[in-house]
């Protein structure tokens, strides 16, 4: 027992113990005392010690487990997200070192409950009495609702005893202790089953069940409640009437239930496990996948601990390759910790040079692959390592190449000036030199420096396209403001940085020693390393992903108090640059990433931001020159600003938003204000926003209130809800009211808004089935198609009706009689398939035949097919558009037929956000056919012929499209110049609000039309590459895939 005391409490049991600890509920760091610690409870695992928190006095359980590294500890996981009352309450956690210097404890900081069952019965045991049959109900009551919430999380304890089941006798209150065994269920994934203290094991348990569910809970709580408080179930002569004789025999207790035999024990009975030493591999690899990701360890121990392990054991050569390896994957995978990985490699020089020589030839060589591929984030996070280490680096360093990168780039700019390959290559040098300033090596400011003024001749010139991707081009409301290109901003911020001396005060400097006064600092000593060789080749690849001009996005402008750094700040780029590199990396893991921005204040320079959770009021308390930054906050921008990235973002929008759901949920007092201040700026400057963006902002808003109970503190924007449907405040609020629907239903939305809101939802909203129009007595016709279609009949009968609508529309000079039938027809189909969309998609698979024919015959019939869809489902336009995309799959739609009837009738539409989400869908299907056409050509092993063939098909599908966009700028144009001619006078601000509208959708699709040009164009020079090599080098004839050439035609 006594190995599991802490050092402090041996010699200071009633002093004050001081710890850093963080925060149970939102991780933050912070200063907790503690007094009078004595054992209190004691296990295989563990021991608990009762305390006194100072100065409060109130009473403290601390809860001390070995962190064993063979199995999975869960507790700490498990107790962060419980909250429940009769759970007992984590309060804070830390951890801290034992007697041998590999062990580490958890400790728990806990609420402290005086008494268990467990000791309860023994009382009653020896008091020779039972409890009360109403507290044992209470007991039983409080625990039950424990586990009702447990498994409501899918959470399973697997150790329910007496003795993890606490009890307060003044309040009568039960809480449930020791998740040390518990486990998140995955359905159909195997479990231990040699798991939960012997004698309260589920029969399942012990016949080795692996698949078990949270069930086995209940039988554990059964034995540990019932049995102790009954005599005759502790009495191991109580005879049973056997269950399957109702009046025969008795039958003695099974010696399963004999719980007499274990009243005596007071420790677990789990066997103990053996120790075993970790492969120094594993616990380096540990070590650098864990560097400064804890507040509560010097990162200079850290560090240490590393070098010392690898230089101590270089002959290991599992080691050796493992460190390697690692350390190059780290730094182009988590880029936060480059300047540590990069201390690690200073410190180790100091050591074992040769170490180092193998880390930079490994890094070179990964350097010169990602140039070659074209892979430009990778290169740039590969000079920032090197420029890291530019105090080891013998002569100029890392200097020639950055010189290289800028030849190249002043070339690649002066041939073309719309070349994006140039701008990235200044880009990547200009974010290299604030390591290389921030790193060990002296006399590098000049160089620096020089460099910087010389990227001017590019940075200083805006890109031709980047007023396309403008996220606020005022849109005729405001003035547009000058864009902030992040390249133009990060190079001012340098040549400030070179004046004020390379102060850089948000990069840490991890290498730096603290040394004795006549101490030498070892770096300054420590052999120097050329640099292995770093081409820049003479054709650059420009990579897979078109690059576009990069303007510095933010949602926390113009705030009253700072709590993201200033655009004049060079922390504003540095930070955010380290923060989009990882949430784009990590798209396979949006936990990991989730976690990263809520630490992200463990990787800068120590007073960069304020602690977590600061409430923006307290920042105006903070004095003088220290930072108001919140960590959260910049978290947060940059998450929007790859949200909000044009002309499109790296990953799908969908990705962008789990991360701040996941965010929210790991720290939701850190998270959620910052979102809502977020979300208040953005709706402020919805109007002057891009209609794209627009649309992002209310597809994420709605999502994630979804998320969260679907609560927002509407009443803040309860004046615009008076506002013309066309205005864009009140086309958002209408727009994210729909998408809410969408992802739940009509009444449940309507009990979340205050009534002006209310009314906003229609009755018809909430109907579940629309009416069918023709549902009346003087529509007979339009009932017996209805009745035909359900009953499946054969075309010719169907055809009966219909030839007498025709009849009666020419008779009554109703107009096109064809586009009358159509109308019924179709509106039947949207009736009989309304319960879901299988049922429509098998409705209108039956009526495909006829629905195809409407094309060829009448284009006005085939509008009509959109109009009949869109007006039955007015209310619910969301499935109007699903079905309206399925009709486009099926051919039965043309994309023209769609951009007409959403673009040239009715003005009001372009403020609709479905029409959008329609026209933006059905483009989408457009250009993504000539893409893959486009690309299956450049295949180097299709045959010549084949290949001829797709680049007929290619050319054909970029005249379609283009024809296409055309029309889309035709048609508004016309909305531009002429407006909406059926106003009266009185209406002249709402034609200036359409104008607007048309606007803002010719600004998002003229940037469409660009962005595939750039991207057929870079395409289209890959193909002239390749029919060189192959003019050079004829390739065998290969049979190319001939079901990809089937799918393509």
């Amino acid at each position: 027992m006594s190995q599991n005391r802490p050092a402090a409490f041996s010699s200071l049991r009633m002093g004050v113990i001081r710890e850093k600890v963080q925060d149970g509920v939102t991780g933050e760091t912070r200063d907790m005392q503690y007094t009078q610690c004595k054992i209190v409870g004691n296990g295989s695992f563990g021991v608990v010690f009762q305390t006194k928190l100072s100065p409060s006095g109130e009473d403290a359980a601390i809860k001390r487990v070995l962190q064993d590294k063979r199995f999975k500890n869960r507790e700490l996981q498990i107790m962060r997200i419980v909250r429940h009352p009769n759970i007992v309450e984590l309060k804070a956690f830390y951890y801290s070192n034992g007697e041998r210097k590999d062990e580490v404890y958890l400790n728990l900081v806990q609420e402290y409950v005086p008494e268990t069952v467990y000791r309860a019965s023994r009382y009653f045991n020896k008091m020779k009495t039972t409890m009360p049959i109403l507290e044992v109900k209470l007991y039983i009551y409080q625990l039950f609702r424990a586990l009702a919430y447990i498994h409501s999380q899918g959470i399973c304890h697997r150790d329910i005893k007496p003795q993890n089941l606490l009890l307060d006798p003044s309040s009568g209150v039960l809480k449930l202790c020791d998740f040390g065994s518990a486990k998140i269920l995955v359905e159909n994934e195997p479990n231990v089953s040699y798991i939960c203290s012997r004698y309260y094991r589920a029969p399942e348990l012990i016949f080795g069940a692996t698949n078990y569910t949270t069930k086995i809970d209940r039988l554990s709580s059964i034995d540990a409640m019932v049995h102790p408080f009954f005599d005759e179930l502790r009495d191991p002569n109580t005879k049973f009437p056997d269950s399957r004789h109702p009046g025969g025999q008795v039958k003695d207790m099974p010696v399963l239930f004999d719980f007499s035999r274990h009243e005596d024990d007071d420790y677990d009975r789990r066997p103990q496990r053996p120790r075993y030493e970790e492969p120094l591999s594993s616990k380096v690899q540990k070590q650098l996948l864990g560097i400064a990701e804890s507040p509560l360890k010097r990162i200079e121990d850290e560090i240490s601990s590393i070098v010392k392990t690898v230089c101590e054991h270089y002959d290991d050569e599992e080691l050796r390759n493992s460190f390697y390896d690692l350390t190059l994957q780290l730094v182009i995978e988590q880029p936060f910790k480059s300047s540590f990985l990069a201390a690690v490699v200073l410190h180790a020089n100091t050591q074992k040079e040769e170490l180092v020589k193998e880390v930079l030839q490994r890094a070179a060589t990964g350097l010169n692959t990602s140039i070659v591929k074209g892979e430009w984030r990778d290169v740039k996070l590969y000079m920032k390592f090197l420029g890291s280490l530019q105090g080891l680096l013998e002569d100029e360093g890392i200097f020639p190449v950055l010189q290289d990168m800028f030849t190249k780039a002043v070339e690649l700019q002066t041939e073309n000036a719309e070349e994006n390959i140039g701008p990235e290559l200044i880009k990547i040098i200009l974010f290299t030199i604030p390591y290389i300033m921030a790193s060990s090596a002296t006399d590098t400011a000049d160089k620096a420096l020089a460099l910087v003024d010389n990227a001017e001749i590019i940075s200083g010139e805006p890109h031709v396209l980047q007023s396309l991707v403008d996220p606020y081009p005022g849109n005729g409301k405001h003035e547009a403001g000058i864009p902030a290109s992040v390249l133009n901003l990060l190079q001012r911020q340098l040549q400030s940085e070179a004046s004020s001396g390379w102060q850089l005060a948000c990069l840490p400097r991890a290498w730096r020693v603290v040394l004795e006064a006549d101490q030498e600092d070892p770096l300054a000593t420590a052999p120097k390393h050329a640099l292995p060789s770093i081409v820049i080749p003479d054709i650059v690849n420009a990579g897979v992903r078109p690059l576009f001009p990069e303007l510095y996005f933010s949602v926390y402008a113009d705030q009253e108090i700072e709590t993201v750094p200033p655009t004049s700040d060079i922390a504003s780029c540095l930070l955010r640059d380290s923060l989009v590199d990882t949430i784009n990396i990590l798209d396979y893991n949006r936990n990991a990433t989730a976690r990263f921005l809520v630490d992200i204040d463990c990787y800068f320079a120590p007073g960069t931001f304020v602690k977590r959770a600061t409430p923006f009021d307290r920042l105006r308390d903070i004095d003088g020159n220290r930072s108001t930054w919140k960590p959260e906050d910049v978290a947060v921008d940059a998450v929007f600003s790859q949200l909000f990235q044009l002309p499109l973002p790296e990953h799908k929008l969908v990705y962008y938003h789990s991360i701040l759901t996941e965010a929210c949920k790991l720290a939701p007092a850190a998270i959620a204000p910052s979102l809502g201040r977020a979300i208040r700026w953005l709706y402020r400057s919805v109007d002057s926003m891009d209609l794209e963006l627009s649309y992002r902002f209310m597809d994420w808003f709605s999502h994630h209130l979804s998320n969260f109970g679907f609560t927002w503190k509407w009443t803040e924007w309860i004046d615009d809800v008076e506002l013309p449907s066309l205005d864009p405040k009140k086309a958002f609020i209408e727009g994210s009211l729909d998408k809410e629907i969408r992802l739940s239903f009509a009444q449940r939305i309507k009990g979340t808004l205050p009534p002006p809101y209310q009314l906003l939802i229609s009755e018809e909203k909430e109907k579940e089935t629309p009416d069918f129009k023709y549902n009346h007595e003087c529509d007979s016709e339009g009932k017996d198609i209805l009745s035909l279609l359900r009953k499946k009949a054969p075309e010719e009968d169907i055809q009966i009706s219909i030839d007498q609508i025709h009849i009666q529309a020419e008779e009554l000079d109703l107009g096109d009689p064809l586009v009358i039938s159509t109308d019924v027809y179709v509106t039947a189909i949207c009736y009989i398939g309304s319960k879901s969309l299988s049922h429509v998609l098998s409705c209108i698979e039956r009526c495909k035949e006829r629905l195809l024919a409407l094309a060829p015959a009448s284009a006005a019939a085939q509008k009509q097919v959109i109009e009949s869809v869109m007006t039955y489902w007015k209310d619910q336009p969301g499935i109007g558009v699903n079905i309206v995309d399925k009709l486009l799959n099926y051919t039965i739609l043309s994309p023209e037929s769609v951009i007409e009837w959403a673009l040239t009738r009715q003005g009001k539409r372009l403020g609709q956000s479905f029409v959008f989400e329609m026209v933006s869908a059905t483009m989408g299907k457009v250009t993504k056919r000539l893409r893959q056409v486009a690309s299956a050509k450049n295949v180097i092993t299709l045959p010549a012929e084949q290949r001829a063939l797709l680049e007929e098909t290619a050319d054909r599908e970029r005249i379609v499209m283009k024809q296409l966009f055309q029309q889309m700028d035709d048609s508004l144009m016309g909305w531009v110049v002429v407006g909406n001619k059926s106003l009266s006078n009185g209406d002249i601000i709402e034609d200036a609000m359409l104008k607007q509208w048309a606007q803002r959708w010719l600004r998002v699709f003229r940037r469409k039309i660009v962005v595939e040009d750039t991207w057929y164009a870079e395409v289209e020079r890959a193909s002239k590459e390749i029919l060189d090599k192959l003019a050079q080098e004829p390739a065998p004839a290969i049979k190319a895939d001939e079901d990809s050439i089937m799918a393509i035609e």
